[in-house]
């Protein structure tokens, strides 16, 4: 609950607004029921609940309601072209993100889970974007490439900070 007090000088005629800033949520979550209630030392008027815009924004489908919240990563799905034994084996990755990624940020993609699998350290890419949108954590952030720990089985992809996502 949000409460503040209005000074007693201030005489609310008309439309009144003002905006605070707030953290959201970790965890995707669709936006849940706001109310408003207003009271004086006189009157009370009833709780009612807040209308809320119901508009896309930022490519999600009712996105400017209060905490309407979606997971940065849209889509995310990943396949193999071949299950044959110690044979070479592309993994396709499909990732967009709901969130447009803006220039001067870098922005880490981690793939854990790869059990077994053996490649060097650095892994070349090959992209739909292209493989200048990649670089590696070494190297001058080398472009095309990712980097490989197999002690923990973790594929590091840093999508450069001169490359734009959206």
């Amino acid at each position: 609950t949000l409460s503040f007090s209005v000074c007693a000088e201030v005489e609310w005629v008309g439309l009144m607004g003002f905006t605070f800033t707030i953290t959201n949520p970790s965890e995707e979550m669709d936006s849940p029921p706001i109310s408003i209630e207003v009271y004086t030392t006189t009157v009370t008027f009833i709780k009612m609940f807040m209308i809320k815009p119901g508009e896309e924004l930022k490519d999600v489908a009712r996105g400017s309601d209060p905490l309407q919240i979606v997971s940065a990563i849209k889509t995310n799905s990943i396949s193999q072209s071949t299950p044959v034994a110690d044979a070479a084996n592309t993994l396709f990755i499909d990732l967009s993100f709901n969130v447009p990624k803006p220039l001067a940020q870098v922005q880490y993609v981690t793939i854990s889970g790869l059990a077994g699998a053996r490649m060097n350290t650095s892994v070349p890419l090959k992209s739909l974007l292209g493989s200048s949108a990649f670089c590696t954590m070494h190297d001058l952030f080398e472009r095309g490439r990712a980097n490989w720990a197999p002690a923990t089985n973790t594929l590091l992809i840093v999508i450069c900070a001169d490359y734009e996502l959206s």
